[in-house]
């Protein structure tokens, strides 16, 4: 009886012990976010919720969750991709992102139907998977070549794309670099799915929950 209690009190203290674990680094070093867009698809889709480390060092290649770089007064937050930071510069050449003279590799795989739930529509686009670097991940493309941009000089913090290509309109070819100082920090797991879009799909359904996020 004697070591049914102690073995109670040790599993006790041990519960305590790790729920206040949980608390300090949930307040502390991580958050757990919606995703409230597509701009980020295939990678993320809109109603995942995912974790960010706030204390990892950004780099290429990352996804981030940073604050827009607007003036409106209210602080808020875009999920994207860092593609350059300060000192690179860009331009895109037949739709391949160059970054201070290096190409990003790129290779169509197949096309998808997908159901862009915040825009309420189908669409056809092309998987690609894109070497970053070193950094590989997948993207959406919805036209050959992918997307243009005007060449961008040597910039000052994190330049961001969404990983929806030719669709993502809030990253930093409409809104600028992003200071280091303005990020919360890198989007490392998916902490639960979206839910099912309703429609003919071949994207909703695919992803688990406490995926790494590439």
């Amino acid at each position: 009886m004697d070591f049914l209690k102690a073995f109670g009190k040790y599993l006790l203290t041990m519960v305590i012990v790790f729920v206040a674990l949980g608390i300090v680094v949930r307040i502390f070093y991580v958050d757990i976010v919606t995703v409230g867009d597509n701009s980020m698809a295939p990678t993320l889709l809109a109603g995942e919720r995912v974790i960010v480390w706030r204390l990892a060092a950004l780099k290429v290649g990352d996804v981030a969750l940073c604050e827009k770089p607007v003036r409106s007064g209210v602080q808020q937050f875009m999920i994207s991709r860092v593609v350059a930071h300060t000192g690179h510069q860009i331009a895109v050449e037949n739709g391949v992102l160059n970054v201070s003279g290096r190409k990003a590799q790129s290779v169509l795989q197949e096309r998808l139907r997908f159901y862009n739930t915040t825009a309420s529509r189908d669409e056809l686009p092309w998987r690609a998977r894109e070497d970053l670097h070193g950094h590989e991940h997948d993207m959406f493309v919805t036209r050959v070549p992918p997307f243009s941009m005007r060449p961008v000089g040597s910039i000052n913090g994190f330049f961001m794309l969404g990983d929806n290509r030719t669709q993502s309109t809030l990253d930093s070819r409409a809104l600028g670099t992003v200071s280091p100082n303005r990020c919360r920090g890198r989007v490392v797991l998916r902490w639960s799915v979206a839910p099912p879009s309703g429609h003919d799909d071949d994207v909703y359904g695919t992803h688990e929950a406490f995926d790494r996020i590439r």
